[in-house]
């Protein structure tokens, strides 16, 4: 039986050879530019672990960071805490959050938008999207009365993140004098045992001009390299 030959043309073999070069410049750049981020940004922190610079919100030992949508939003902190319990999950879970900083605006000194990230962490896996599902049915018994029922504008929705994926999901719940930011926006974001949340509240005719920049909160939302921890670091 003849055995058949093959053939490498010149062109065929550069092509190849910048191929491979072209894959390993890229994976020394994913991994170069990711760490390089971090360390300018705890470099332009001098020495805080949490804090605020510029427009951007840091908590280095959770590992993440968000900006503002622009220059008409303040950035609040709510909690330096970096030590945080299990939750429990057959328990109410809006309570087990800790909120740990507040983006909000203002329009002729009152809030009239405002957005809060949180911490839940968890000793077992859990899926972000039953967690969303779970946050929306709690919310909505706290806040529905009767003939004043809530409205769900988005249902349980993923991705959220083009990073950590997860769910959210826009509900409308009945307004009162203790709830008048009562379009609420919630996402779910797992990472290793640990899920962010970030919950943003508006006005129902305030809606249409912040929707953006509760987007651009999220997408904006930097889950920081864990390069320094080894790979089955847990928080």
């Amino acid at each position: 039986m003849n055995k058949k030959k093959f053939t490498f043309d010149t062109s065929s073999i550069l092509f190849l050879v910048f191929a491979l070069v072209a894959v390993f410049v890229l994976i020394f750049e994913v991994n170069h530019y990711i760490p390089d981020q971090v360390v300018d940004l705890k470099k332009a922190a001098d020495g805080e672990t949490i804090g605020v610079l510029d427009s951007t919100y840091f908590n280095f030992p959770y590992y993440f960071s968000l900006k503002r949508p622009d220059s008409s939003w303040t950035i609040k902190l709510l909690s330096r805490d970096t030590v945080i319990l299990f939750a429990n999950y057959e328990l109410p879970l809006l309570p087990q959050v800790t909120w740990l900083v507040e983006i909000s605006h203002t329009m002729e000194e009152e809030v009239n938008a405002l957005s809060q990230t949180g911490l839940v962490k968890w000793n077992r896996n859990v899926n972000s999207e039953n967690l969303a599902i779970n946050f929306l049915s709690e919310i909505i018994g706290m806040y529905e009365i009767k003939n004043k029922r809530a409205q769900i504008l988005q249902r349980t929705t993923i991705p959220a993140h083009h990073i950590l994926q997860g769910a959210y999901w826009v509900t409308l719940l009945p307004e009162s004098q203790e709830n008048k930011l009562n379009l609420w926006v919630l996402c779910v974001l797992p990472r290793r045992n640990l899920t962010y949340i970030i919950l943003s509240k508006t006005s129902e005719k305030d809606y249409p001009v912040f929707s953006k920049s509760f987007e651009r909160i999220v997408s904006h939302f930097e889950a920081l390299s864990m390069l320094d921890r080894p790979v089955d670091f847990q928080f």
